[in-house]
């Protein structure tokens, strides 16, 4: 089982973290992108709610980024 490193206090992450943070939110601004149907990228309030939804996942120790997106599309309750 991989170790999960936490976001420590100073809320910096380490760059292998970093990585799947940013392919998480990649994939979900993708996925927003098929489910609404549309080749408009997703508005500001969208990302920065995919952004905040990752974040809070990853400070919890999450490091798949599978569900790291996940996670963020379920908080935005798309069909």
């Amino acid at each position: 089982m991989q170790e999960r490193t936490p976001i420590n206090t100073l809320n910096t992450v380490n760059f292998a973290a970093m990585r799947v943070i940013r392919e998480a939110f990649d994939d979900a601004l993708k996925e927003v992108q098929v489910r609404r149907g549309t080749a408009m990228p997703p508005s500001d309030d969208t990302r920065a709610k995919l952004a905040r939804q990752i974040l809070d996942l990853a400070k919890l120790g999450e490091r798949d980024a599978i569900r790291l997106r996940d996670g963020a599309l379920s908080a935005l309750h798309l069909a």
